[in-house]
This record gives structure tokens, sequence and C-alpha cells, in this order.
């Protein structure tokens, strides 16, 4: 498999198996009250470290880092609209602002990532 492919396969199934979970929390009345940007932010930010550094890691680019970490931000996106949206049944103009930011802090995650795996010292072998 090439480098993105590799760095974007577990991120895109943690994002899938963390929004099932958010999917199913939303049911209990006053979570989605809990449920806003700023307790959201952490894990997206470790969701676009994560395909960020690892794209680097497989030998990939730090380009190629910037676009693995829109490929898991969109995937994130899509998912907050589905599930938070038409499952959950929360207006658009409430849930697009969430779904774009989550995107945006994606790849401001990669960005960090994949710079981070650029900028360390490489180990002896």
């Amino acid at each position: 498999m090439e480098p993105l492919t590799q760095a974007i396969k577990w991120p895109v199934i943690g994002w899938v198996v963390v929004d099932v979970i958010f999917i199913l929390m939303l049911f209990v009345d006053g979570v989605m009250e809990l449920l806003t940007m700023p307790v959201a932010a952490p894990l997206t930010i470790a969701f676009g470290v994560w395909v960020g550094y690892r794209m680097i890691e497989l030998g990939g680019s730090f380009v190629g880092a910037i676009v693995a970490g829109v490929i898991v931000g969109a995937t994130c996106a899509i998912l907050t609209i589905v599930g938070i949206g038409l499952i959950h049944g929360t207006p658009m103009d409430a849930v697009l602002p969430l779904a774009v930011a989550s995107l945006g802090m994606n790849v401001s995650g990669a960005v960090v990532g994949g710079g981070f795996a650029l900028t360390r010292p490489k180990r002896a072998v």
C-alpha cells in the first residue's frame, strides 16, 4: 500500500467508531449541549496529528500529510453532518459550522503532526 492509504486507514476507521459512539450518546438528553467545539477540538486535532505524523513516518511528504489531513477531516465533517445532522435531527445551520471547524482542525493537526515528524531527530540504526 502507498503511504497515503496506510496513513489514513486507521484514523478513518477510528473516526467512524468515535462517531458511532457520539451518535449513541446523543440519544441521552443533555449530551448534545455538552458536545461543544471546545470539547471536540482536542479530539479533532489529535486525529489530524495522528495522520500527519504517520504519513511522514511512512515516507510521505509534508504535502502528503496535509492531503491526508484533508481526507481524514472530510471524513469527520461528513460523519458530523450525517450523525448529528441527519440521524440526530439537528438543523444544518447548527451542524455545518461544527463540520467545517472539525475539518479545519483535522488539517491543522496534520500540519503539526507532519511538521513535527519532519523536524524530529533521526535515530541511529
